[in-house]
């Protein structure tokens, strides 16, 4: 969008360069090149949020030029029901996540695991909702970025997604502007390059050496996650140019993310024991039945409810985001079959390998 290079293309380009390094140098290469991204983005975004500021005389210009409006949480489209809940689903969507995962896993120890995250996090919380704030506001600050996403409009091509963009060829000087591009593509890439490093990782030991060889050699294993990244990458990168639209994919993919995955992971992490992983089994299937129907027929769900005397009304429904009630429904399901699985014997699948054998 930025450098009108059209989209099927740009995507190509860029799935190659992060497919090509994820394959051939593995978790060694992503770790450096995140290292660089993160500076890179954190550079971008903080040195463009600041020109924007001072360029538009701090809060008090930007509020004489925009009005009130963009400082109201709540208003016409977004009820109060739909930013709580969106906020939950994409908390909950963002937990745990391959990316975040993958730098805790690969820290020297615990101690390091634990600062890490802290410190990432508590930087990101500061840095990232001012900076973001202060782009947002700048573009409708902007009489020529208005213009542009006004005339884009009415030729029917324009979206949110292109806000960003027009404001950095239009606002930005060359320097910046190629910074800020760089700081987005290295937000893409650092994310993209630890999904395939975990699918990798789930090919060699949960798949391959649990179902297909437990003597596997490191040198088989290694081949099988060299092919996991490769052609997972293909993949997305077609998935990528099918669908374009980056809150859309985000907010379905964060749906079923937090009944299948999150409610697993909690359970694992602080409520462990044996007899318990048929009954996360059936919370997980539950969790993403429940998201799947109350995402796509809202109105099977108003009928039920309607049924069961609960007065709810129907945009209610559609507001409250479907990753809650998929967790929710994980978490009956699994109370439900706790008892009734509790003492059914373990399949092979779910025997721990020799080698990463957990204490009880």
């Amino acid at each position: 969008t930025v450098l009108d290079i059209p989209y099927p293309g740009a995507v190509r380009g860029g799935a190659a360069v992060v497919v090509y390094y994820s394959t051939v140098g593995g978790i060694r290469a992503v770790v450096k090149t995140d290292v660089l991204q993160f500076v890179i983005l954190v550079g971008g975004i903080g040195a463009a949020s600041g020109y924007l500021y001072f360029q538009n005389g701090g809060f008090e210009g930007i509020v004489q030029r925009v009005g009130p409006e963009p400082f109201q949480v709540v208003n016409e489209h977004w009820s109060g029901i739909k930013i709580g809940t969106m906020f939950a689903a994409f908390l909950l969507g963002e937990m745990l996540v391959p990316p975040y995962a993958v730098r805790c896993f690969i820290a020297r120890d615990a101690g390091q695991a634990r600062w890490g995250v802290a410190g990432a996090g508590i930087f990101l919380l500061c840095f990232l909702p001012i900076a973001t704030f202060v782009m947002g506001v700048s573009a409708q600050a902007d009489p020529e970025v208005v213009a542009q996403i006004e005339q884009q409009q009415e030729s029917g091509k324009a979206d949110a997604q292109i806000v960003f963009p027009t404001l950095m060829r239009r606002t930005f000087p060359p320097v910046f502007a190629g910074v800020m591009i760089a700081a987005l593509i290295a937000a893409v890439m650092s994310s993209g390059d630890s999904c395939l490093s975990c699918i990798s990782t789930i090919m060699m030991e949960d798949i391959y050496r649990a179902g297909v060889d437990r003597e596997a050699t490191d040198q088989v294993l290694l081949r099988v996650g060299r092919n996991a990244t490769l052609i997972t990458g293909v993949v997305a990168a077609v998935c990528a140019c099918l669908f374009s639209d980056i809150v859309k994919i985000l907010s379905f993919v964060y749906d079923f993310w937090a009944p299948t995955m999150v409610f697993p992971f909690l359970v694992g992490i602080f409520w462990y024991k044996r007899a318990r992983i048929q009954a996360v089994v059936v919370a997980m299937i539950c969790g993403f039945l429940g998201a799947l129907v109350w995402r796509f027929c809202p109105g099977f769900i108003h009928s039920v409810l309607v049924t069961l005397n609960v007065s709810v009304d129907q945009n209610t429904i559609k507001d409250f985001q479907p990753g809650l009630a998929g967790l929710l429904f994980s978490l009956m399901a699994f109370v439900v079959a706790l008892p009734l699985t509790r003492r059914r014997p373990l399949t092979r699948l779910t025997e721990p390998l020799p080698s990463v054998e957990r204490q009880e």
